[in-house]
């Protein structure tokens, strides 16, 4: 979705904050914050019409997202993060090998940076919370990229989430590879 409208990451990021805050922007990135922040809260209403004590989180969907293609016909990328690599040879011991192609014009998580995208995650489960139905978002350590020392530690207890996953390695693509496919045999599933 940033990719086709030409949206950064840190834009995004940036404009969520300012639409969670009700700051009105008027950029690309605030509208579809601002329609995201409306999805939620019209879905927590239908979700607290049925009686539900959870209605919104964030999990681990590497594989399913392979499985759903956007407006251009490209794979979708997992959960709400920039993809570890345009080009990815997806090889799992359970499921058949995959041939993963996202946009051209997408940001790769080396693109992107930890710190955005754990902004991103934190606005995102600030977004969840706000509903009051919020479970957690299954959040990916970048193993290859930061560093889990107490620092890491520190920035993760002050924040709001509460959850860390995986361990996923995303600078394939940085080392060199932006021309040939990443193959990745121990992609989070």
């Amino acid at each position: 979705l940033l990719a086709f409208y030409q949206v950064k990451y840190k834009d995004f990021v940036h404009a969520l904050k300012l639409a969670l805050d009700g700051v009105k922007e008027d950029t690309e990135a605030y509208q579809i914050a601002e329609n995201i922040v409306a999805g939620y809260t019209a879905a927590a209403r239908v979700a607290m019409s049925h009686n539900m004590e959870r209605a919104f989180c964030i999990a681990p969907t590497a594989n399913t997202s392979f499985q759903y293609k956007d407006m251009r016909g490209y794979i979708t990328t997992p959960e709400i993060s920039p993809p570890i690599a345009r080009n990815v040879i997806r090889v799992s011991e359970t499921c058949q090998q995959v041939d993963v192609k996202y946009p051209p014009d997408c940001e790769t998580a080396a693109e992107v940076g930890w710190d955005v995208y754990f902004d991103l995650i934190c606005q995102w489960q600030r977004l969840m919370n706000i509903t009051g139905l919020a479970h957690s978002i299954s959040a990916n350590w970048w193993s290859d990229y930061v560093v889990m020392n107490e620092s890491f530690i520190d920035q993760w207890l002050k924040s709001n989430l509460l959850s860390l996953y995986y361990a996923l390695p995303v600078l394939g693509e940085a080392a060199g590879l932006s021309e040939d496919p990443l193959v990745c045999s121990s992609c989070a599933e």
